[in-house]
């Protein structure tokens, strides 16, 4: 599962040890303490593993960590 695999990424990107930690709601910057080298390794990470791009505007739209994934739903759906 997508959210799954996103939330793996951040946990281990940002050294989190409890996952059930990370929802879907929760704020990427603010309450999982991720700054922007880390919000774009794991989307790196992401591109790579899913052959997609992800252009960098979109960076700025990814607040929660629910926004990632519809945002990559969206991509492998149309792709």
């Amino acid at each position: 599962m997508l959210y799954d695999e996103i939330v793996a990424m951040l946990a281990k990107q940002l050294k989190i040890k409890d996952v059930s930690t990370i929802r879907p709601d929760s704020k990427i910057k603010e309450e999982l303490g991720a700054d922007s080298i880390d919000v774009l390794q794991v989307l790196l990470t992401l591109e790579e593993e899913r052959g997609i791009t992800i252009p960098d505007e979109e960076l700025a739209t990814f607040k929660v960590v629910q926004d990632v994934v519809d945002y990559l739903e969206k991509q492998l759906k149309n792709d």
